[in-house]
């Protein structure tokens, strides 16, 4: 039903870009730090995104799926769950396309500090940010659960792709840079949607599954 479950490194992929690719804090962070500063004063933001994101990965793997072994139903519940908070992802990115023009980010939004201590900043977003963890403790949760440890990898690699592409294009293009981030939010918007669709159809599965047991 779903090819991308047999392309387990691709779908990771695809799914760290569309999560990552909508306009955000993140986002607007290495625009800005790119567009006026260079590359690497950019990335240095993503780097940080990226090591907040590895770090909730890695309590997700080595606590939530623990409990979902023990647990079945919660596969059920997690799956449901999340499709509806990717389907929420999914409108707002949808939205954010539509009105993001101008308000990719401020000049206040690119604060020069020292890099580490942008470095802190960003993994300070990703970390403290209650919609990742809800993403996290239920949709990332059943995407492991599904597609296994080779889909985690190619999540890794999707986000350090994503922030690679944003700040080189950040450089690149200056204030050119809004419109990519409308097309991505975009495209993001119906990445989300296909894999909320995927997260239904796994619930239903699982659900039939543990009631014929």
């Amino acid at each position: 039903m779903f090819p991308v479950l047999d392309l387990p490194f691709v779908a990771g992929a695809a799914l760290a870009w569309s999560l990552a690719a909508p306009p955000g804090p993140v986002n607007a962070l290495i625009a800005h730090a790119s567009a006026r500063r260079g590359f690497w004063a950019g990335w240095v933001y993503g780097l940080g995104a990226i090591a907040g994101d590895v770090t909730m990965l890695a309590l997700t793997a080595f606590g939530v799926l623990r409990v979902v072994d023990a647990l079945p139903w919660l596969r059920v519940l997690f799956a449901f769950v999340g499709a509806g908070l990717m389907g929420w992802f999914a409108i707002g990115a949808w939205r954010t396309a539509r009105r993001v023009g101008p308000k990719l980010g401020s000049d206040d939004d690119d604060v020069a500090l020292s890099a580490p201590r942008e470095f802190a900043k960003a993994y300070a977003i990703v970390v403290t940010s209650p919609y990742n963890w809800g993403w996290w403790l239920t949709a990332g949760s059943s995407m492991m659960e599904l597609l296994g440890w080779v889909t985690v990898g190619g999540f890794v690699f999707g986000l350090l792709t994503w922030t690679i592409v944003w700040a080189a294009l950040a450089t690149a293009g200056g204030a050119r840079v809004k419109r990519l981030a409308e097309f991505v939010a975009y495209g993001a918007a119906v990445v989300l949607a296909l894999f909320a669709a995927m997260m239904v159809w796994y619930g239903v599965v699982s659900a039939r599954a543990l009631l014929v047991a």
